[in-house]
């Protein structure tokens, strides 16, 4: 795997974590508000909700 290819699955990794953060604490009424602010799926957002982690 390349560097920047490592790079781009750990920023997304990272924009997942703060959507699901945001969600935790309220900062957003729903799953799809909280993937289309952070900018990711929100299928893979709740896939990885039911643990089914990508």
């Amino acid at each position: 795997m390349s560097q920047q290819h490592k790079a781009l699955l750990e920023e997304h990794e990272s924009r997942l974590q703060f959507a699901l953060q945001a969600y935790n604490t309220k900062q957003f009424r729903s799953y799809r508000a909280a993937a289309a602010a952070f900018n990711i799926k929100y299928y893979t957002l709740t896939e990885h909700v039911k643990g089914k982690l990508f």
